[in-house]
């Protein structure tokens, strides 16, 4: 369930911060488990957008503006 919320996290982090509370909630998740799913899916979410934007940067397309 844990790898569930945190590839949830890419597609929306509320969504998912949302759904891990309720697991939490419903007894089916330990708040440990829901904040670390959580907080390494929007860590590694976060980094990976600016991995991206960090390779981009030497592109001629974002030179233009």
């Amino acid at each position: 369930m844990a790898l569930w919320i945190l590839l949830a996290t890419f597609v929306s982090e509320d969504a998912a911060a949302l759904w891990a509370g309720w697991l939490v909630r419903t007894g089916e998740l330990t708040p440990a488990v829901a904040l670390g799913a959580c907080g390494l899916g929007i860590y590694l979410g976060d980094a990976g957008l600016w991995l991206a934007g960090r390779a981009l940067a030497g592109s001629e397309r974002c030179h233009r503006w």
